[in-house]
């Protein structure tokens, strides 16, 4: 017996000198080594921008205040609960006191103050606008008070992110991506590969999602991101992006292999319009009469299966009607060239075909600058429009522009057409863009032309009830058909494409929002 108990003893002995005898830093190797080794679910996006500068990569570290179903109704987010008074002047808004930051700080009422006093106007939110006071009341329950009737105040909030105080800097700049959110921003390398990792802590229990660490690679060039997904480099593209962010060339060929998954956001969620936009403060695009021969001289199904691949949507409304403020379903746009032809003649041309030009009074030739942005579907659509344009005698000289020289170009007007900024969901905030701008803008003048459509912004923007928004909604959207400033081609439905070692990925209802909730390894 006791030499068995000292076999036990001596046994011990060893053990204990082998591992005391082990260098420090090689226990700390094998730990790492023992954490690497574990196995973690890796998702690798590939994105256009950089995740700092990515407002849709943004919302993985960053909860809304709110959220919106598909028809962009509120749904209760870190504010759970909300009451208005009778005319839309104060709400009260109750929030989770329970919820804390990546660093463990407590999401405060003076936290969600300063988010909601600081960012409506960097977010373009109309609330900002007429915004009196917000007041902590107690522990959970914060009150904003109005100067004037807003109905859409928990609407906006689902566009206002939880950021710590003094988070912004002075410039408008985030000073950190410390969120509440359910993923962590832990770095980002020389090649630009953003990391996040999950968060363990995460607030919201009912978010599930087998992805523990998200590799974020900026891939700024299309045919570049293309490449990448088809290397293994990323496992999925177009998630990342409000957008359509991939040319149609590439859905179309990568819907022919089996290897790749496609996800086509449903048809009708549309929330933006891609439109030929007209500069209707100077120039020929002046005259009415031109502006709508344009609004009917282009086949938008033609464009789409011939140019775009048959990918998009041809759309004929500036905006989803199937919202509550979108536009009535009989203001709808179509190809008809012979109201084309005969709106040609009102406004003073006399119309000519392939071989004879198109002309004025004076005997002076149409000839048109259309200016796009260099991307594939825009170059590929203005060629279309200009062969369709010369059956009728007129001459549209394209000129393809980077980012300044595009920007320059709206900003100065020095252009006749263009593939302008679309309307989008809610329409709130459209008007609060460029609804309500009269001047040039990054993305040519503001949709403000004339005092009606501003009469009719500001009322939209100061109704006391619903069915007062109702009723100006409409004269916006009668004021724009009857303008044909605009013209709307196609839907912008999203699509993603990804390399299908993922289950549940999918489309957040809300365009700049990236949902990974569901989302698990096959």
């Amino acid at each position: 017996m006791k030499k068995y108990l000292w076999s036990i003893v001596l046994l011990w002995s060893v053990l204990l000198l082998v591992s005391c005898g082990k260098p420090k830093e090689d226990l700390t190797k094998e730990s790492t080594q023992s954490e690497e080794n574990t196995e973690q679910t890796v998702l690798n996006i590939g994105a256009v921008r950089p995740f700092e500068k990515s407002p849709e990569g943004s919302t993985l570290v960053f909860d809304s205040l709110t959220r919106l179903d598909d028809l962009y109704q509120p749904l209760p987010g870190i504010i759970y609960k909300w009451e208005h008074n009778a005319d839309y002047t104060q709400y009260d808004l109750y929030y989770k006191t329970d919820i804390q930051f990546h660093d463990g700080k407590a999401l405060t009422g003076e936290v969600l103050k300063y988010d909601i006093e600081k960012e409506g106007f960097l977010y373009y939110c109309s609330y900002s606008y007429v915004l009196d006071q917000v007041k902590v009341m107690e522990d959970g329950h914060l009150q904003v008070k109005l100067k004037a009737p807003y109905l859409y105040l928990v609407e906006d909030l689902a566009r206002i992110p939880a950021v710590p105080e003094n988070a912004w800097s002075e410039q408008g700049g985030i000073t950190t991506f410390v969120g509440t959110g359910p993923f962590v921003f832990e770095k980002t390398d020389e090649g630009e590969m953003s990391i996040l990792k999950q968060n363990k802590n995460y607030w919201n229990k009912e978010y599930k999602t087998d992805v523990d660490v998200i590799h974020w690679h900026s891939i700024p060039d299309e045919q570049t991101r293309k490449l990448a997904l088809e290397s293994g480099q990323v496992d999925v593209l177009g998630l990342s992006e409000h957008a359509i962010s991939l040319p149609y060339s590439a859905i179309s060929q990568l819907k022919q292999n089996s290897t790749y998954g496609i996800i086509k956001e449903p048809e009708d969620n549309y929330t933006s319009v891609v439109i030929l936009s007209m500069n209707y403060k100077e120039g020929k695009m002046t005259n009415p009469d031109l502006r709508c021969a344009f609004s009917t001289m282009f086949n938008s199904e033609e464009i789409v299966k011939t140019a775009l691949f048959d990918v998009p949507n041809a759309c004929e409304y500036l905006y989803n009607p199937k919202y509550k403020d979108g536009p009535p379903k009989e203001l709808k746009y179509g190809y008809d060239l012979e109201a084309a032809k005969k709106n040609l003649e009102k406004a003073g041309y006399m119309v000519g075909n392939e071989n004879t030009p198109t002309k004025d009074k004076e005997g002076n030739a149409l000839v048109l600058k259309l200016v796009t942005y260099n991307r594939e579907y825009q170059k590929d659509m203005a060629v279309y429009m200009q062969a369709a344009a010369a059956k009728l005698g007129i001459q549209l000289d394209i000129q393809n522009a980077g980012d300044s020289t595009y920007i320059d170009a709206m900003q100065k007007g020095e252009y006749d057409l263009t593939f302008g900024h679309p309307w989008f969901v809610p329409l709130i905030d459209s008007v609060g863009y460029l609804g309500l701008e009269e001047n040039y803008t990054d993305y040519g003048p503001g949709y403000c032309f004339n005092q009606e459509m501003k009469d009719a912004g500001n009322s939209y923007l100061q109704a006391n009830n619903p069915e007062e928004a109702k009723k100006y909604s409409e004269i916006i959207w009668k004021v724009q058909y009857e303008g044909c400033i605009n013209v709307p081609i196609f839907s912008d439905v999203r699509y993603m494409v990804h390399n299908q070692k993922f289950d549940g990925l999918h489309f957040d209802t809300v365009v700049n929002q990236i949902d990974l909730n569901g989302v698990t390894k096959k």
